[in-house]
């Protein structure tokens, strides 16, 4: 069950490494592929969870706030927010390629960048709503 577990998680992460090299090819204009959400996601569909995430949070400020903000975003919002995500998760990398510790400034800023990140394209993210992420990631098999 571990084996086949850990080889589920490689081709999950295999699958957003090409959604990552897609979604920078169409950036860079060395694509002319429409892109899909599937594709926009690295691989990850979020139709396949949409139903899971209504009933966790759908009766949520949260929820409603993202819901009216991302009803109208583009392809080309899309992107933009894509971008913005992966360059602070591209200093989250760095970061944990040099050992930086958590608390460091660098990685406050970044935390913040992220909080605010949120905030702009999808709720308002507090601190509270920030521990509530991470808590999600950590504790997620998808993240």
């Amino acid at each position: 069950m571990q084996r086949q577990a850990i080889t589920d998680q490689i081709s999950q992460s295999e699958a957003l490494v090409r959604g990552i090299d897609e979604a920078l090819a169409f950036i860079d204009n060395r694509s002319q592929k429409d892109m899909d959400m599937k594709t926009l996601f690295g691989g990850f569909d979020p139709a396949l969870f949409e139903d899971e995430a209504k009933e966790w949070w759908g009766k949520t400020d949260a929820w409603a706030i993202t819901a009216k903000r991302t009803r109208h975003y583009t392809e080309t919002d899309w992107k933009r927010y894509h971008s913005e995500h992966n360059e602070i998760c591209a200093g989250f990398a760095a970061l944990a390629a040099r050992d930086a510790s958590p608390e460091s400034a660098e990685a406050k800023n970044l935390a913040k960048a992220y909080a605010d990140l949120i905030d702009r394209w999808f709720y308002p993210c507090d601190s509270a709503q920030m521990t509530a992420l991470a808590d999600m990631y950590d504790n997620d098999v998808w993240f």
